[in-house]
C-alpha cells in the first residue's frame, strides 16, 4: 500500500480540506470581531498564527489517530476489522460541505457589501455598538472610543443624471451629510469649501486625504429618473483607498428632504459604529421649501468666499429666503453674519452713511435666529458680533463661550471668535483656535488670513508671512490679505523692500478695485519717491491731510509715529462714527503706543479694562490696583 493511499485512507485529505475551509472562516470573522468589538490590533493575526501551528498537528493527529465510538485511540491498537475511517469520512465531507457554504456566503458578503466589520450592513445594527434614536431625531451609540484622531470629509456627490440641472441636488445630498456629521464629537469633519474644492478632478483619494488632514473620504454618487432616486454612498479609509463600508438607497422623489435627512442620519450612524465613535447627533433646523434652501446654501459659500460682491449676492438670496420661510433659522443667522462683515468690504462713504444701519439689520437678524434656535452655536456667535459692535462685550464673549461649548468644531464659530479675541488682546487664545478653524477648512483664504494676522500680533513673523502668502495663493481676488500682509510688512523695516511687490501683485490679481485701486497707487508713487520717505515729517503731513486710510496705516506702521496713529487713524474710529466695536488692537508692534494716555483711556471707555476684569486679562496686560493696567509689546 502506498503512502498516497494511506493517506486518503486514513482521512488526512478530508481532515485537511476541513481544517482550510473552517480556518478561513475563522480569519474573515476575528477581523470582522476586532473592529466591530474594537480588540487589539494583534487579535487576527494571533488567529491566523493559532491555525498555522494547528496545521500539522491536524496531519499528525489524523494519521496517528482515529476517532471510534470509545473514544479516540492510535491507529495501530485497532484492529483492521473494526476500523470505521470510512464512517468518519463521511462525516468529515458533511463538514467541509457545511464549511465552503458558509464560505460562499461570507464571500458574496463581501463583495456586495465592502466593509471591515460586522453590523455595517444597512438594515442591521452592530450587537456591539446600539444605535438608539430619540424623538427628536437624535442618535447616540453606546460603542466607547477615545479616537481623537478620527476625521473625515464629505466630497461632493456626483451628478449621474442625464440633467444637469440635478447637480445642486447632489452638491445638497452631500451638504447635509456634513452638517450631520460635523455635530459628531470627537469627530473632525473637512469644511465645506475645502473638500468641495475637490469637485470634478480625479485626484488621487490619498492625496485629497494629505491635502484635508483627514483619515476617512466619504464620496457618493446621485441618480435620478423620472420620479426614482438611486444614492450611493461609501466611506474610504483614505491612506490606502480601503472601502470601509458602502451602501445605495433607491427611493421615489416625494419629499426632498426626508431622503436627505434619511441618508444623512444614516451615513452618520454607520459611520459611528465603523469608527468606534460615542455619538450625540443634534438634528438642525430644517425647511420645506427647496428654494429657500438652495438659497441659504449659495449665500452661506458666498459668505464664506467674502467680497463685495459676494456679499451683496448673499444678503439678496438671503431677504428671498427669510421671506418665503421667516422660521428658518440658518438663513437668519447668515444674515447676520454677512452684515458682521458687510462693512469692511464697503468703501468709507459707505461706512460712514450705513454702519449703523447694517449693525440694526444684522442685529435684528441675529436675534431671530437664536429666538428660533437656542442651541445654535452660529446664531449665538452671530449675537455676540453684534454685542461687540454696540461695546457689551461682556455679554459678547459670553455668546462666544456658549457657541463654541455648543459647537467647538464649527469652523466658521471658531474663525467668528478669533476675530474678536484678537480685538481684545487675547492672542494666545485666537492662536489655538484659529489654527482649529484651519485645520478644519484648510482650503478656505479666509480662515488662513485670520490665522496670519494672529502670528503677526504674536510677533511670529514666518509663520504670519507663510500664512498670508497661503491666503493669497488659495484666493488671489481677496482683499484683505494683501492689506494686512502690507500692514505687516510696513511695521517692520526688514520687510520694507517687500511692499512694492506685494501692492503690484494685489493691482495684477484685481484684489484692490475702484478707489482701494486707486490709493493703493497713490501709495506707490510714495514709496518711489525716496525723497519723501526720508522726510518724516513731511511724510506725516501728508497722512494728516489724507482720506487714505491704506495711506495712513501704512506711513503711520513705516513710520512707528505714535502721535499720527492717535490723533489720525483712531480719530473717526473713536468718534462714533464707526459703529464696529473696540479697533484699539491694530498697531501692537509700535513701539509706545501702549504707553500712550489716549490708548489707556480707549481701553477703558469701550469696555476692554471691565472685560479683562471680567474674563481675566491678556497675556501681555497685567492689572495695576483696581482701576487700572499696563501692557507690554510682544515683538
Amino acid at each position: 500500500m502506498n503512502l498516497f493511499t494511506e493517506l486518503k485512507r486514513r482521512n488526512v485529505f478530508r481532515a485537511l480540506a476541513a481544517y482550510l475551509v473552517i480556518g478561513w472562516l475563522l480569519t474573515q470573522v476575528s477581523t470582522a470581531l476586532e473592529e466591530a468589538l474594537h480588540l487589539p490590533p494583534w487579535f487576527d493575526s494571533f488567529i491566523v498564527s493559532m491555525l498555522l501551528i494547528g496545521f500539522p498537528l491536524v496531519i499528525f493527529f489524523s494519521w496517528a489517530y482515529e476517532i471510534t465510538p470509545e473514544g479516540v485511540k492510535k491507529e495501530s491498537d485497532i484492529e483492521s476489522n473494526k476500523s470505521i475511517v470510512a464512517h468518519t469520512g463521511k462525516k468529515l465531507d458533511i463538514v467541509t460541505l457545511l464549511a465552503v457554504v458558509a464560505a460562499g456566503g461570507m464571500f458574496a458578503y463581501q463583495q456586495l457589501n465592502p466593509v471591515s466589520g460586522l453590523g455595517s450592513q444597512s438594515s442591521n445594527v452592530s450587537e456591539t455598538a446600539e444605535i438608539e434614536v430619540d424623538e427628536k431625531g437624535a442618535a447616540s451609540s453606546s460603542a466607547e472610543s477615545d479616537n481623537g484622531d478620527a476625521s473625515i470629509a464629505v466630497l461632493p456627490f456626483v451628478n449621474m443624471s442625464s440633467d444637469k440641472e440635478q447637480e445642486y441636488f447632489a452638491d445638497g445630498i452631500s451638504e447635509e451629510i456634513l452638517n450631520v456629521l460635523v455635530r459628531i464629537p470627537n469627530l473632525k469633519v473637512a469644511g465645506r469649501t475645502s473638500s468641495f474644492s475637490f469637485k470634478g478632478k480625479n485626484e488621487d483619494l490619498r492625496n485629497i486625504g494629505d491635502a484635508l488632514g483627514v483619515n476617512h473620504l466619504l464620496e457618493g454618487s446621485v441618480r435620478r429618473s423620472g420620479t426614482t432616486l438611486r444614492i450611493t454612498a461609501q466611506l474610504i479609509r483614505s491612506e490606502d483607498g480601503f472601502h470601509l463600508w458602502s451602501d445605495t438607497y433607491d427611493r421615489e422623489l416625494e419629499d426632498i428632504f426626508d431622503i436627505q435627512d434619511e441618508i444623512s442620519q444614516h451615513v452618520a450612524e454607520q459611520l459611528a459604529i465603523t469608527l468606534g465613535l460615542n455619538t450625540k447627533i443634534k438634528m438642525h433646523q430644517r425647511t420645506d421649501d427647496l428654494l429657500v434652501y438652495e438659497n441659504y446654501l449659495k449665500a452661506k459659500q458666498l459668505f464664506l468666499l467674502r467680497g463685495k460682491d459676494n456679499l451683496d449676492q448673499a444678503l439678496a438670496l438671503l431677504d428671498e429666503a427669510t421671506k418665503r420661510d421667516p422660521n428658518f433659522a440658518p438663513a437668519w443667522t447668515y444674515k447676520a453674519y454677512v452684515y458682521g462683515v458687510y462693512g469692511a468690504y464697503s468703501s468709507e462713504e459707505d461706512n460712514l452713511a450705513h454702519s449703523k444701519t447694517w449693525t440694526k439689520e444684522g442685529q435684528q437678524a441675529a436675534q431671530r435666529a437664536l429666538q428660533l434656535d437656542t442651541e445654535s452655536g452660529d446664531a449665538l456667535a452671530a449675537t455676540g458680533v453684534f454685542d461687540f459692535y454696540n461695546f457689551k462685550l461682556v455679554e459678547a464673549f459670553e455668546s462666544f463661550d456658549r457657541a463654541l461649548e455648543l459647537e467647538p468644531d464649527n469652523a466658521n464659530v471658531l474663525d467668528t471668535v478669533v476675530q474678536h479675541l484678537l480685538a481684545t488682546g487675547y492672542y494666545e487664545q485666537s492662536e489655538r483656535l484659529s489654527e482649529k478653524s484651519v485645520a478644519i477648512d484648510p482650503l478656505l483664504a479666509t480662515y488662513r488670513n485670520i490665522q496670519a494676522a494672529t502670528y503677526g500680533f504674536l510677533g511670529e513673523d514666518h509663520q504670519a508671512i507663510t500664512a498670508f502668502k497661503k491666503s493669497i495663493e488659495l484666493d488671489p481676488s481677496l482683499f484683505f490679505p494683501y492689506v494686512n500682509l502690507l500692514l505687516f510688512y510696513s511695521g517692520k523695516p526688514e520687510y520694507h523692500a517687500s511692499i512694492k511687490p506685494l501692492i503690484n501683485k494685489a493691482l495684477e490679481n484685481k484684489a484692490f478695485v475702484g478707489k482701494s485701486a486707486t490709493n493703493a497707487k497713490q501709495l506707490l508713487g510714495i514709496l518711489n519717491d525716496e525723497d519723501l520717505l526720508a522726510d518724516k515729517k513731511a511724510l506725516r503731513e501728508l497722512a494728516m491731510q489724507s482720506q487714505n486710510r491704506m495711506l495712513i496705516e501704512v506711513i503711520s506702521q513705516f513710520t512707528a509715529d505714535v502721535e499720527l496713529i492717535v490723533n489720525k487713524y483712531f480719530a473717526s474710529l473713536w468718534s462714533g462714527n464707526y459703529n464696529y466695536g473696540p479697533d484699539v488692537f491694530t498697531f501692537p508692534s509700535i513701539d509706545g503706543f501702549y504707553k500712550n494716555k489716549l490708548f489707556k483711556e480707549q481701553v477703558k471707555k469701550d469696555g476692554l479694562l471691565a472685560l479683562w476684569q471680567a474674563r481675566g486679562f491678556p497675556a501681555h496686560c497685567r492689572p495695576i490696583g483696581d482701576d487700572d493696567f499696563e501692557c507690554k509689546h510682544l515683538n
